[in-house]
Formats: structure tokens, C-alpha cells, sequence
């Protein structure tokens, strides 16, 4: 005599079957988070670049966001109350049109300079 087993034993044994359920749900899930994403990106405020007025204004100011000002130049704040303060109060200016490709050209002759061989 055959024994048949009417049940799978264990409940975590049995096949999960999740019912409606595409397996092509991760990619197209992923589209839609494309999607999303790139309709949220038209309506994001573009930052601001700013530099501090002095060097005690360059230790002290972090944005809440975690940016920090680097030794030197301008740094790139997200256009909110915190910065709008700031640049209220003075504590920051914005960095004039240009600046911040003369700083990075001169950072990349610098680093040239220093590259070539002594004679």
C-alpha cells in the first residue's frame, strides 16, 4: 500500500503563492521609481553657492544639511530659510558668477606646476 500525504507538514514548508502577484514586479517597480524621481527633479530648487565674509564665519557656519565650508572658496547650500538667513545677516555672500571656474582652473595649474620635474 501506497501512503499519500495530504499536507505539506510544516507551514514554512509550504510554496508561497502570493495571489495577483507579477514576477516582473521588481523591474517594473523600478520604472516607476524612474518615473517618480525624474518628475520631482523639474521641480527642485536649484542651490545657491556661497562664501563665507571671514575666516571665524568659515569655522563656524555648517549648513544643517551637513555641508561644511572648505579651507578655501565657496561651497554649494541648498536655497532655504537657513541660507536666506545667513545672507541676511551677513555671515555669507554668494560667490560671483565665474568665481568658481577661475578657482578650479587655477587648482588645476597648480597641480600641473607641481607635476613637472625640477630642472
Amino acid at each position: 500500500m501506497v501512503d499519500i500525504k495530504t499536507s505539506l507538514g510544516h507551514p514554512s514548508n509550504a510554496p508561497v503563492v502570493t495571489p495577483g502577484r507579477d514576477p516582473s514586479w521588481p523591474e517594473a517597480r523600478g520604472a516607476l521609481v524612474r518615473r517618480r524621481l525624474a518628475a520631482a527633479e523639474k521641480f527642485r530648487i536649484p542651490g545657491v553657492r556661497v562664501v563665507p565674509k571671514d575666516d571665524e564665519m568659515r569655522v563656524l557656519l555648517k549648513h544643517p544639511n551637513g555641508m561644511a565650508f572648505r579651507p578655501e572658496g565657496g561651497v554649494e547650500w541648498p536655497n532655504d530659510s537657513f541660507t536666506q538667513r545667513r545672507l541676511a545677516d551677513g555671515d555669507v555672500t554668494l560667490e560671483p558668477a565665474g568665481a568658481q571656474e577661475k578657482a578650479e582652473a587655477e587648482r588645476v595649474e597648480k597641480a600641473e606646476t607641481a607635476k613637472e620635474p625640477k630642472k
